[in-house]
């Protein structure tokens, strides 16, 4: 068992936008603005991928 936390979940918030008669849906509309939330995912993406590659791998199991 691994004591490695997951990444930063994304917050889904689906905005429905429609450009020349085409309807489209952007879930991570929100991170396009500046926000503290936005930060807070972006910060953590370098931070969980550091923990994974400072992970070392198991050889075997027993």
């Amino acid at each position: 068992m691994s004591d490695i936390s997951g990444p930063p979940i994304a917050r889904v918030d689906v905005v429905r936008d429609v450009h020349s008669g085409i309807t489209l849906d952007d879930a991570y509309q929100w991170m396009e603005t500046d926000g503290e939330e936005f930060h807070r995912w972006l910060d953590g993406q370098p931070s969980h991928a550091r923990e994974q590659l400072d992970t070392p791998c198991p050889v075997g199991r027993s």
